[in-house]
């Protein structure tokens, strides 16, 4: 024991001089302090251990098909009967005994006995699991709890697949949908099965098991999406378990339930079963906060909390993490990893994580000894590549993280060196795996794994376009009408923003959201829940903060309104923060590694009047990715410098996309571009998303008079750009005058909010009614737009306006101002759907709003028109396949 001690000293002061000479990459990985240092010697040290050059372990490791074979016979166990007499074949060498209660898994045991035995109803009773818990009573409110889509995440096997989805097929609670996400087939009977059995198919063209985790979260219709693997049978029970789960624990934000072994016929498959499998115990187990009693590295330390074979998780909460992380579970260089990371966040985010043990799966484990090799090297890869990248990610959990680095290798160590003194080749064999995988994980296996990630999604996956919205940050455009930066992650919708991002997603091509926010610190990746398009909140700089102090109003169109009555040094330094502004906010280097790790192929900026823009244009030129930018209202250049630059950046983008026609001109006139590089395409509406329903019923609900004529508004509240002082002024006098008296419903909020208030009321106009918020529930605006006889659009500046599209969608005809994009929009001639009038002319608004509040047929007729116009030149399958030619296939 001397000499084994002093072995292990000698190697362990070698190393160290090593590491302490040459500082190579894999040193520098973690070695950001001297615990660093001294996690990296430990994974070094296990490498010698591991591969047998060390005299620590004596003999050499006998190869893995030198194990014994043997197999266990299964058995369920019914407690509500007397246990069956059972006798072993001359193959079984023990026995496997799933202890059940009225059909509800409650315990499982394993034990080796002699080949042939005959063992008794009253053995079998001893045998049982000792402390078998009885299922948990269920209240019979299924339709309390949420939702459950169903993903099974599948490759080239059918044949485990079609077993499968006949146990999910066959639960005696089956949930709303199951969804099977085919990854990178071969061939197409994994489509043709699931076409057979009735279940959902969608294809994920970029192979990695987080790649198609990510299309089931973006493509389910359920609020919780339940993870199984295709070798596993799910217990009839194990929906109706997840369920009741989710009832009592509303705030989780994942559920992990217990995986049992669905057969234990060989070698390999009992020794996984005998060193502990997927079992997590037979009590409920509820994670939640960054401390627990006991556990000095949690929650550190995921592989406590269950697997990913038997993973539910809450839609929105996954999405909100930014979903599975793709460069984890791309099979080698890292083969998992993913399912740990979700459980990890899920816990840090602030959500509980409830482990359900009766929530049961039954798993195929590896039939051969090279496979359950294979899987505990998996295990200690994933979970130090995991570590190392929660490292360089979390530091608030770097000690606890070294704590963990420090215990699994001290532990492996430990049962492979009693192992091997004990002659337990089994625990020898499972320990030095975890460390040769452990030692891979520590030495740069995440990195490389990103990089692969990286070439398959631009080899496999869709085309990706990245979205810049307008602002210098988000808060610019939610503030004003009251919303969250997480309501616009998790709820907002419409607009042309989102338009184009469901537009290309039925072209084939994904879109990346970028927007610079005050709300983070770092760059935080996001998916916008409804569209589930990925989304980055990006922090200004430090620099814009600063000039943003100085400024009174950083999108004001004069000198003066932009820096206030500020005079002398407080004047000039206003002015310095004025010009610089437009192009502070915009971070390039973060922007760059954006588009770079997202794999981007263009950049599409909303508005080309906007320093973002010109900072685009420079982006893309040193990544050589094509720049474009749209026109949506925003024709206003704030400074000289833009105004210089401008031409430039113009110039040299790679198009513009312009639905305007008076603003097309301007542009070729002023700066010259070819009339190629300009596309005509217009910002798209699903009319499914516009709510329908008739008119009495949308009145009744609103609290009108069902035989009153209603005229109706919906928007951002901006007085100036927005028109609504010549609506009011219009609304005047089509009270006045219009044959019976009609109503004025507006709905939304904004900026202007109080001086539409106060001219309300100084004007007693106690036929408006208005909602002042801004409304995300696309079924309320339905219902404003059913109730109404006519549309109106006072706007002075738009783009390509989206709420005119609605109401036409709706079926209202519409009456609008001339500003930029809304003869597009309306049409013109006998197939237009309504009429437009000059821009501040509030006696020719009055005039049109009067002649279709006046004639019901009138605007019968007109509304059909522009329902049909909405259908066939706006859809998003007609807007995506021209978006995609122009920003992908020039």
């Amino acid at each position: 024991m001397h000499d084994l001690r002093t072995s292990l000293i000698s190697v362990l002061r070698t190393v160290k001089q090593v590491a302490r000479r040459r500082r190579t990459w894999q040193d520098a990985a973690l070695s950001g302090s001297y615990e660093c240092g001294r996690w990296i010697g430990a994974a070094r040290v296990a490498l010698l251990l591991a591969t047998g050059r060390c005299p620590f372990f004596g003999a050499a490791r006998p190869r893995a098909r030198d194990r014994v074979s043997s197999s266990y016979a299964l058995v369920d166990v019914e407690l509500t009967r007397p246990p069956p007499c059972i006798e072993l074949s001359e193959d079984e060498t023990g026995i496997g005994l799933v202890s059940r209660h009225d059909g509800r898994v409650v315990g499982f045991a394993l034990h080796a006995i002699e080949p042939g035995t005959c063992i008794g109803s009253a053995e079998i009773a001893a045998l049982l699991d000792p402390a078998p818990v009885p299922p948990v009573v269920l209240d019979g409110n299924v339709s309390g709890g949420p939702s459950i889509t169903v993903a099974v995440c599948t490759r080239d096997r059918p044949e485990l697949l079609a077993l499968c989805l006949a146990s999910l097929l066959a639960q005696n609670d089956p949930p709303e949908e199951i969804l099977v996400v085919d990854n990178a087939p071969t061939d197409d009977r994994t489509w043709e099965l699931a076409a057979e059995l009735g279940v959902r198919y969608e294809r994920e063209p970029c192979p990695g098991l987080d790649f198609a985790r990510n299309r089931a979260l973006r493509s389910a219709c359920g609020e919780v999406v339940a993870f199984v693997d295709d070798d596993v049978v799910a217990d009839r029970h194990w929906v109706a378990s997840g369920r009741s789960t989710w009832r009592q624990h509303p705030d989780a934000g994942a559920v992990t339930g217990q995986i049992l072994p669905v057969e234990l016929a060989t070698g390999a498959q009992v020794a996984f079963e005998r060193r502990g499998g997927f079992r997590g115990g037979n009590e409920q187990v509820r994670y939640a906060g960054d401390h627990l009693d006991g556990n000095a590295i949690y929650p550190y330390g995921p592989g406590m909390f269950g697997a990913g074979a038997n993973l539910a998780v809450r839609r929105d909460v996954a999405l909100r993490l930014g979903g599975f992380d793709e460069a984890l579970d791309t099979g080698p260089p890292l083969p998992g990893g993913g399912d740990l990371d979700m459980m990890h966040r899920v816990i840090r985010s602030g959500h509980a994580l409830v482990y359900e043990p009766r929530a049961v799966v039954f798993h195929r484990h590896r039939r051969d000894d090279d496979g359950l090799r294979r899987q505990y090297e998996s295990w200690g890869q994933s979970l130090m590549a995991w570590a190392v990248k929660t490292y360089w990610n979390d530091a608030a959990g770097r000690r606890k993280l070294r704590r963990l680095g420090r215990w699994f290798f001290v532990t492996q160590l430990r049962d492979a060196r009693l192992g091997a003194t004990g002659g337990d080749t089994e625990a020898r064999d499972a320990a030095l795996a975890e460390l040769r995988g452990g030692v891979a994980g520590v030495l740069g296996t995440y990195g490389r794994s990103q990089r692969r990630s990286l070439r398959r999604r631009r080899e496999h996956g869709h085309p990706t376009v990245a979205i810049l919205p307008w602002g210098d940050v988000v808060e610019d455009y939610i503030d004003p009408i009251g919303l969250s930066v997480e309501d616009y992650c998790d709820r907002l919708t419409g607009g042309w923003l989102f338009g184009f991002t469901e537009a290309l997603q039925h072209a084939g091509v994904d879109s990346v959201i970028i927007c610079w926010s005050r709300s983070v610190a770092r760059p935080t990746r996001r998916v916008h829940l409804p569209t589930g398009a990925v989304l980055w909140l990006l922090p200004p700089s430090r620099l814009y903060r600063a000039a943003r102090r100085l400024l009174a109003d950083p999108y004001a169109w004069t000198w003066r309104s932009g820096i206030g009555e500020r005079r002398g040094a407080a004047a000039i330094l206003a002015t310095v923060a004025r010009v610089a502004a437009p192009y502070l906010t915009s971070t390039p280097v973060p922007l760059a590694r954006v588009l770079r790790r997202e794999v981007c192929r263009a950049i599409l900026c909303q508005e080309y009047e906007e320093g973002r823009f010109d900072v685009c244009v420079g982006i893309g030129r040193a990544l050589r990715l094509p720049v474009f930018a749209t026109f949506q209202g925003g024709n206003h250049t704030r400074t000289r410098m833009e105004r210089a630059m401008r031409p430039r950046s113009v110039r040299s983008a790679a198009g513009l996309i312009i639905g305007a026609d008076h603003e097309a001109e301007r542009v070729r006139e002023r700066y010259a571009v070819p009339p190629e590089r300009i596309a005509r395409v217009p910002n798209p509406l699903d009319p499914a998303t516009v709510r329908r329903i008739p008119r009495a019923t949308a009145r009744a609900a609103l609290g009108l008079d069902p035989d009153v004529r209603v005229t109706v508004w919906h928007g951002r509240v901006d007085v100036g750009p927005k028109g609504l002082d010549t609506l009011i002024d219009a609304w005047c006098e089509v009270r006045e005058s219009c044959v019976a008296p009609p109503t004025l419903l507006l709905l939304g909020t904004g900026s202007g909010a109080t001086w539409l208030r106060a001219r309300i009321d100084e004007l007693g106009l106690d036929d408006v009614r208005w909602r002042n918020e801004y409304v995300l529930d696309r079924d309320t605006v339905g219902t404003y737009l059913s109730a109404g006889d006519v549309f109106v659009l006072p706007s002075r500046q738009e783009g390509f306006p989206v709420a005119p599209l609605e109401a036409m969608a709706a079926g209202l005809p519409v009456v609008a101002s001339d500003a930029s994009g809304v003869r597009a929009v309306v049409g013109e001639g006998a197939n237009a759907g309504g009429v437009v009038v000059p821009r501040d002319d509030p006696r020719a608004l009055a005039r049109e709003l009067r002649r279709f509040l006046d004639d019901c047929d009138l605007s019968a007729a007109v509304g059909d028109r522009a329902a049909r116009r909405a259908a066939e030149h706006f859809s998003l399958k007609a807007v995506g396949s021209r978006l995609r030619a122009f920003l992908l296939e020039q």
